[in-house]
């Protein structure tokens, strides 16, 4: 089974507030340069590693795209 994530990234930018990549602990040390594609990588893992799959769609063999909405607050946490 394979997971795609999309996400999108928008904020209003004002002179004393700026939008910050969101980084996992593994991603924080890196360059900025690799922070975004450390994030997606370890958002997916996070993802598949995470995500139940109820009985019925497993049984059923189901197939379709999955929409996960959330918001990483100011503290970094996820919210669903």
């Amino acid at each position: 089974m394979f997971v795609f994530a999309a996400y999108g990234l928008t904020a209003q930018v004002t002179n004393s507030d700026y939008e910050k990549y969101p980084a996992f602990p593994e991603c924080a040390d890196l360059p900025v340069s690799e922070v975004a594609a450390c994030f997606n990588e370890t958002f997916i893992s996070f993802i598949i590693d995470n995500l139940e799959i109820p009985a019925e769609v497993k049984e059923e063999n189901y197939e379709g795209k999955i929409v996960i909405l959330f918001e990483v607050t100011r503290e970094g946490t996820f919210k669903l």
